[in-house]
């Protein structure tokens, strides 16, 4: 070519070289045949490994290709190079899912195994606790046929007992008389006395059930029937499972408080026992309901002049009083100061005691007396005194949130004041009664005539008040309460308000 033919045909630039390059080997498929037409690579399965790539690069820089041809090649070489990454990542990315799902499939088998085991180990504990179950339920069904029978015995052992003494002589020991007590009877007592012991036979056959369900599935509110009528076909239910009540087991009637409280009269004494035992009580209240809670009735006393010493909310003290004087364990529910310590007088050794008792005989038992901190202690009914408003001082039956009297009169000296306000609060020679107007005591004397009077007339209209004792069929039980109220202390002579002696 001559010089001016070159000058009309210039060389093509480095860019429009590539260019070129690049059209001419547009794909991994041309690049693979243009390095296969010039044997840079072999055929078949090899062409594309990393050995066929460094092969056929070493090749091309023997060749010494000129600028076109090496252009063309690099670009089917790069090409190749991605194909040959591509398919090593490929290659990688399956050797690590395949080792993943390896690992995978080991531990769950190990965690399938694992769960197959647990569930044989709890398969065969549910089918132990199932034959235990039914083993507990045939003892039990076998122990409450025992009790029952028992109970029947020692019923009729009771009647005899009740009929040899109405038709043959009372025993007493020989050469000392018979005594009032030990001649009498329930049916040869006295009215007041069978009209007390009537009430608590009746409050013993009751049985007191807590956060009952009082509506039916559409929501609306049982009647007292109603309630009636669903006790006693929870207690046939529990016959038909084997805890049989006694004989004449069965619900006379129930009575809706008005707080929600259900008041459940059973036919007789032992029902009401056979109830309220934890045995029977948790199946009954469950089906009167899922909160309902069945409670024994209990009885307030009052332990006077006990040590300070004595910890009233010591569980293990309450339960070593129990057993120092054959009560049933946990015949003592509760037990608390009546003052409180807050209010103490400095120096003061003795204070008293409110005792809630389960069971009447227990409560009777107690007040036969007590040793509380190592001091024998006097043991006695909660009397239920009238009300006392602590603003006017009256036994009207009102407190002092209730009172209409618009100026204090004072518990102390009767002056219009407050009663913390008095100065004559440590002087008792000053002390006036705003009830009887009368000098000598104060207000809240419990020798108070007033109160006296107030309390007579709460006992005259109570059946079950006026005894020392709850009042039960045994004729111990029947001694009056008048000594009680007549052991208060003394008051003042009259007349030491003005110093006469």
């Amino acid at each position: 070519m001559t010089r001016a033919g070159a000058a009309r045909n210039p060389a093509p630039s480095q860019e429009q070289l590539w260019t070129t390059a690049e059209d001419k080997v547009p794909s991994l498929g041309a690049a693979v045949e243009f390095l296969q037409k010039r044997r840079l690579i072999p055929e078949g399965s090899h062409a594309l490994t990393n050995e066929a790539l460094i092969t056929g690069l070493l090749h091309l820089a023997y060749l010494r290709p000129a600028h076109e041809f090496a252009a063309e090649g690099l670009i089917a070489f790069a090409y190749v190079v991605r194909a040959v990454a591509a398919e090593a990542q490929d290659a990688v990315s399956r050797a690590v899912l395949e080792r993943v799902e390896d690992q995978l499939t080991l531990r769950l088998d190990e965690h399938a195994s694992h769960v197959e085991t647990r569930v044989a180990e709890l398969t065969q504990g549910v089918e132990r606790m199932r034959r235990e179950m039914e083993t507990t339920v045939a003892e039990l069904r076998d122990a409450c046929g025992s009790v029952q029978r028992a109970e029947e015995k020692l019923g009729e052992a009771r009647k005899s007992l009740e009929s040899a003494a109405l038709s043959g002589p009372v025993l007493h020991v020989p050469g000392e008389p018979v005594t009032t007590v030990q001649s009498l009877t329930i049916d040869s007592a006295p009215t007041r006395v069978r009209r007390a012991a009537t009430l608590a036979d009746l409050l013993q056959r009751q049985v007191l059930v807590r956060d009952a369900t009082l509506q039916d599935d559409l929501g609306d509110w049982l009647s007292s029937k109603q309630v009636c009528a669903r006790a006693r076909s929870a207690i046939n239910e529990m016959a038909r499972a084997g805890l049989t009540p006694p004989g004449d087991g069965t619900v006379e009637e129930a009575k809706v408080l008005p707080h929600g409280d259900v008041v459940f009269t059973m036919a007789s004494r032992e029902m009401a026992h056979w109830l309220l035992k934890p045995i029977m009580a948790k199946p009954f209240a469950r089906k009167m309901g899922m909160t309902a809670q069945v409670v024994e009735r209990t009885y307030k006393l009052v332990a006077e002049r006990v040590p300070i010493s004595f910890n009233p909310q010591d569980a293990a003290a309450l339960r070593a009083v129990e057993e120092a004087h054959g009560l049933r364990p946990h015949a003592i529910t509760c037990a608390d100061w009546i003052k409180p310590i807050a209010r103490r007088h400095p120096g003061q050794r003795t204070t008293f005691v409110m005792l809630t008792m389960a069971g009447i005989e227990q409560a009777n038992r107690a007040i036969c007396g007590l040793t509380l901190a190592g001091r024998r202690v006097l043991v006695r009914r909660d009397l239920e005194e009238p009300r006392w408003c602590a603003k006017c001082q009256r036994y009207d039956g009102h407190f002092a949130r209730e009172c209409i009297v618009e100026q204090d009169v004072c518990a102390n000296c009767a002056g219009a004041h407050a009663t913390a306000r008095c100065n004559a609060r440590d002087d008792p020679w000053t002390y006036r009664c705003a009830n009887c107007a009368t000098d000598g005591h104060a207000a809240w004397d419990k020798g108070c005539p007033t109160l006296r009077a107030k309390t007579s007339g709460r006992i005259q209209r109570r059946a079950d008040c006026g005894f020392h004792f709850f009042v039960t069929n045994a004729s111990e039980t029947w001694v009056s309460e008048e000594e009680e109220l007549a052991r208060a202390p003394p008051r003042p002579q009259s007349g030491l308000r003005s110093g006469i002696v």
